[in-house]
């Protein structure tokens, strides 16, 4: 009885009614926010009434109110707070608040997606003028826009005292850009995304560009972080374990433990005094399939890749420990400056790494002005090349004549094609796809219509693509959901998927890949 009575409450509970909110400029709290007409003036109204499973429709215009993310769900039952895509609004934080965050995610279970977020003080360099914190648990950020702060763009917090930390954070094809306007360059303060403590987290197809301070760190017991298929460019870029500062819980513990970069386009811009990658006390480290350009410079004497000492901080001591593994990357200086690296200029670590504890092997490394006559990472199957990308700076694919094509470690998984592993963070993919861009169109004659779309996709393929095609439809965690056969133009019905970002890839054509927005 116990159990039947158990079955029921659980089918009951999947089938009860799930309900949509809604949210307007010109709303009232003292309105039902049943529908349009009669919607709520704040998130944090809707989220106050709402059950698990809910969503809250945040129609176009600008918000000013921190979200209190403070509710208790279950992943698989999140409550999704989704702005209107075709008028994106603006959420820019409580300027009356103690902490003036667009987000306070210290709860379990939300979604966010179609928002543009900022803070009310950008030129402010204070930590409560970031514009998403918390410690909390499950929370996705989908399609976002994070601009604009004083300090930080994202932070993920700890509590020693609680043992509470940010767990299952997901940044998805989100834009993080600008932030920390209000720090001065000499205190390196206002990131892109800071991942303190944050455990099982994950920032895929994201745009990290131009913020003031690093573009991303992954710190003080941080595990199992991937970065992948982002863009990240800027001054100062990512700082992976600090060890010697706070929360840091135990301080015997592994700073940073399972940190995965895997097909990213990594730009370090500008003078700096920095190494492009900064890591200390890190262990499963995987850098790997990434195209890595230092594009300008006036002056430095900092190189890619530095594992501890960092200018002989006393935080950055400690050296990694095994395995690390840097592989299949381009390494290239692109700036008519020389790139150097440390005291005995091996471009990577001044303290000189051994393969006991790094593994680094079949990577590409470039300099315009000639200067890398052997590979700088010592690695006997590295090469010095000209990566020949297919049209640089405006895109890193490679043309069919570069050396990085099949030349990737033969253990590593192979490209989408099925060929043997190629360097750099893009595959050869038979054609340049020069002009590629959100439009769907590639050499004017295939398209994806209309997009976003509520129920049916449109696909029109070039003239002399009659053959047949296998389109296959993705999630945006690269989920196969569906795959068919069809020839010329046809048409996708998308009507049972949820609202979301999805993709669409064609296996014939493997240079396509189109990102589509269900409504």
């Amino acid at each position: 009885m116990k159990i039947l009575a158990l079955m029921v409450f659980c089918i009951s509970t999947q089938l009860s009614a799930q309900t949509t909110w809604y949210v307007s400029p010109t709303g009232s709290n003292a309105n039902s926010g049943t529908n349009v007409a009669d919607a709520f003036s704040s998130v944090n109204k809707a989220i106050s009434v709402s059950s698990c499973g809910d969503s809250i429709y945040v129609l176009g215009g600008i918000y000013h109110e921190k979200i209190n993310a403070y509710r208790i769900c279950p992943e698989d039952n999140s409550i999704i707070i989704q702005g209107d895509i075709s008028s994106r609004p603006l959420i820019i934080g409580d300027s009356t608040a103690t902490n003036k965050y667009a987000i306070g995610a210290s709860g379990q279970g939300f979604t966010f997606r179609h928002l543009e977020l900022t803070s009310p003080y950008p030129n402010v360099c204070d930590p409560s003028n970031m514009v998403v914190a918390g410690s909390g648990d499950n929370m996705s950020f989908i399609d976002l826009v994070i601009r604009n702060s004083g300090y930080d763009g994202m932070k993920t917090t700890s509590d020693c005292s609680t043992s509470a930390w940010a767990n299952n954070w997901k940044v998805l094809d989100c834009k993080i850009i600008n932030n920390g306007l209000g720090c001065p360059a000499s205190i390196q303060n206002g990131d892109g995304i800071d991942f303190t403590n944050c455990h099982n987290c994950q920032i895929i197809g994201t745009s990290i560009l131009n913020n003031k301070g690093h573009q991303l760190q992954i710190k003080l017991e941080a595990r199992n972080v991937t970065v992948e298929n982002c863009r990240i460019e800027g001054n100062l870029l990512f700082q992976i374990g600090l060890p010697g500062n706070t929360p840091q819980c135990d301080t015997t513990a592994l700073n940073a433990d399972s940190v995965f970069f895997r097909h990213n386009i990594i730009i370090g811009k500008g003078d700096t005094s920095e190494f492009m990658f900064k890591l200390a006390d890190v262990s499963n480290l995987v850098i790997e399939n990434n195209t890595i350009i230092k594009d300008s410079i006036s002056s430095a004497n900092v190189g890619f890749i530095c594992f501890g000492g960092c200018g002989n901080s006393a935080s950055w001591t400690k050296t990694p420990k095994s395995p690390v593994v840097i592989r299949n990357n381009i390494f290239a200086n692109m700036s008519s400056t020389l790139f150097y690296a440390g005291p005995d200029t091996t471009y990577f670590d001044p303290f000189g790494i051994t393969s006991t504890n790094v593994t680094d092997n079949h990577n590409l490394f470039y300099d315009v002005n000639g200067e890398f006559t052997i590979p700088v990472d010592g690695g006997s199957s590295s090469l010095v090349a000209n990566p020949l990308f297919c049209d640089y700076p405006n895109s890193f694919e490679l043309s069919n004549a570069s050396p990085c094509i099949n030349a990737g470690d033969p253990a590593s998984a192979l490209d989408p094609d099925g060929s043997q592993n190629d360097i750099g963070a893009k595959y050869y993919q038979t054609i340049c796809t020069v002009g590629l861009n959100s439009s769907a169109k590639i050499k004017n004659s295939l398209e994806i219509y209309p997009n976003p779309s509520t129920e049916i996709l449109n696909i029109s393929f070039p003239d002399n693509k009659t053959q047949m095609q296998t389109i296959q439809i993705s999630n945006a965690m690269g989920m196969l959901l569906k795959e068919f056969k069809t020839t010329l133009s046809t048409q996708i019905s998308i009507a049972n998927l949820p609202g979301g970002l999805y993709f669409i890839h064609l296996k014939n054509y493997p240079q396509f890949s189109q990102k589509i927005i269900k409504q």
